[in-house]
């Protein structure tokens, strides 16, 4: 009988464990909701940040990358689905809002979600 509870005591303690995983900006501190950050790529020798850009001019606007080295591209925000804590946990659906007004494109809107 004490085998049998042992992996059961086990199992607990990773289910426990796992929900306080954070998902971390590059200063490793946890991502909250009430700041804006920039999505850059690992290495910076090769373009900048994400940005919003249409096909040949037309709306929606499209995620894409900044071609130009430096740029941080847009600012983002970090919303839960469910709105009962500041932090991102790594195993969450999120929105991620640009901070941008889109004088040509009102209609649509410049929140990506992940689930």
């Amino acid at each position: 009988m004490k085998f049998l509870l042992f992996p059961i005591f086990l199992s607990i303690i990773t289910i426990s464990a796992a929900q306080n995983f954070y998902v971390l900006d590059t200063d490793g501190e946890p991502i909250t909701t009430d700041r804006q950050y920039y999505i850059v790529p690992g290495n910076t020798d090769v373009a900048g940040g994400f940005t919003l850009a249409g096909r040949n001019g037309s709306c929606p606007l499209n995620i894409a990358q900044s071609s130009q080295l430096g740029d941080s591209g847009i600012p983002v925000t970090f919303t839960r689905v469910s709105q009962d804590t500041v932090t991102i946990n790594y195993d969450e659906d999120v929105n991620i809002a640009f901070s941008t007004s889109t004088a040509t494109c009102e209609q649509f809107s410049t929140v990506w979600r992940l689930a």
